[in-house]
């Protein structure tokens, strides 16, 4: 085994970490919160607007563990957790302006489909980002302390993440509207979650157990 640095993560990375989840509350915030009003702003009655998430709830509990299952078992050459990572942030960037990007003059029948397509697609991309990004830190140390600062830090900065969008969007979303307000939360937590794809560093493997 090698060194205790050698097994170590660096404080970019740690920090890195907190921004990816600041970003990532961008996201699930802007949807998980707001979506509902979203699609009864577009015209989607309430009745048809419970429908789709019941549809999409139902999906996410069987999306889940679905994935952890793929996530454990897949095994790329640069890391079991950061190619998923790096996967999901184009993922969950174009998912999300397919939810804010639905046309205005489409028939009722038509948004109600474009809704459960969208906010399933969304569910997806956000499970994938999800998963691995808990996961990596047991993968990017050996200590256990530093672990739980690794989280700790993660959650911190989600947390910041998730009050910023829940005080500005109200603010900023009646004077852009639903799509620009979409696009700059959008191009906002992008950025955010960006530096981890190119600083974080998978050290620790873990043995594939039957």
């Amino acid at each position: 085994m090698g060194s205790r640095s050698d097994y170590s993560s660096s404080l970019s990375e740690r920090f890195s970490y907190g921004l990816y989840f600041l970003g990532q509350n961008f996201f699930y915030v802007l949807v998980a919160m707001f979506i509902q009003v979203y699609f009864t702003d577009m015209g989607i009655t309430a009745s048809a607007v419970a429908i789709v998430l019941l549809v999409t709830k139902i999906w996410d509990a069987v999306n889940d563990p679905i994935f952890g299952i793929i996530v454990d078992r897949t095994r790329f050459k640069k890391g079991r957790f950061m190619p998923w990572i790096r996967i999901s942030l184009v993922f969950i960037a174009a998912t999300t302006m397919f939810i804010f990007f639905m046309p205005i003059s489409a028939s009722p029948v038509a948004k109600i489909i474009w809704a459960v397509v969208s906010y399933i697609l969304w569910d997806i991309a956000y499970t994938v980002c999800d998963v691995p990004i808990f996961a990596l830190s047991t993968s990017m140390t050996d200590n256990i302390n530093e672990r739980t600062a690794i989280l700790s830090i993660g959650r911190f900065m989600g947390a910041i993440g998730s009050m910023a969008i829940v005080v500005l969007l109200p603010t900023i979303r009646p004077v852009l509207g639903w799509t620009a307000t979409a696009v700059i939360i959008t191009i906002a937590g992008f950025i955010f979650m960006i530096p981890l794809c190119f600083i974080g560093k998978e050290r620790v493997k873990v043995r594939k157990q039957e």
